[in-house]
């Protein structure tokens, strides 16, 4: 049976995690709505900072992308490789 300054002790680191994970998720839930509801705004009025801007590109220079051949203005291509060599 536990002492009763090793309950005590106990229950303070607990209270402190508790503390420390609700002000933890208080910043996650802060960071996901930042993060899924940025303000959409037109390129032109677009301030500084985190924005969400929709639209077409236009330009006369394209180029076609590595692997599916169609006009893009950028991209960018990951290719893996996988061995399945044994090594004795």
């Amino acid at each position: 049976m536990p002492l009763p300054n090793e309950l005590i002790l106990l229950s303070i680191v607990a209270v402190a995690g508790g503390c420390y994970g609700f002000i933890l998720g208080f910043r996650l839930l802060a960071r996901k709505r930042l993060l899924l509801n940025p303000p959409t705004s037109k390129i032109r009025s677009a301030s500084l900072g985190l924005v969400e801007i929709n639209g077409v590109a236009s330009s006369p220079y394209s180029l076609p992308a590595a692997i599916s051949g169609l006009p893009c203005f950028l991209y960018q291509t990951t290719a893996w490789v996988q061995s399945s060599l044994l090594r004795r």
